[in-house]
């Protein structure tokens, strides 16, 4: 999908960071702000950062846990599913799922200082793509 095809979807999306674009609205009934990065024109990767502050940690977790839930009826059981503690002392939660053509994380930071939802679709394709680009730009420097 090129920038042309995301803007015609979300025609209020506005220019970011080089290669990038961002919209607010909603995103499964949630405040969300959404970014799209591309690639020689291509979108390869969507970011979702969820805006919903919560009075505890533990609405940070449940954020996750519903989240992680309607991906799992939508993409199946997480390739990976994890639990492990922050720099800050609390949780960061995570999940992966895989499709032909995509790599979908969530991840939740829950602790006393760092509060963040996100979830994270990527181009499989683009990805590596990128990561030769990086590669081969690093080779360069030596």
């Amino acid at each position: 999908m090129n920038r042309a095809a995301v803007r015609k979807l979300y025609p209020k999306m506005a220019p970011f960071l080089k290669d990038s674009t961002v919209t607010h609205g909603k995103v499964a009934d949630k405040s969300a702000k959404t970014m799209f990065f591309f690639t020689k024109g291509k979108l390869d990767e969507v970011t979702i950062f969820f805006q919903e502050t919560h009075s505890d940690i533990d609405g940070y977790r449940s954020e996750y846990e519903s989240l992680k839930e309607l991906l799992t009826k939508k993409y199946g059981q997480p390739t990976v599913d994890k639990k492990a503690p922050s720099t800050d002392g609390g949780d960061i939660l995570s999940a992966q799922w895989e499709t032909e053509k995509t790599h979908i994380g969530l991840v939740c930071s829950a602790g006393p200082v760092f509060k963040l939802t996100e979830i994270d679709y990527s181009s499989k394709e683009l990805s590596e793509k990128k990561k030769e680009k990086s590669d081969a730009e690093k080779l360069r420097d030596l």
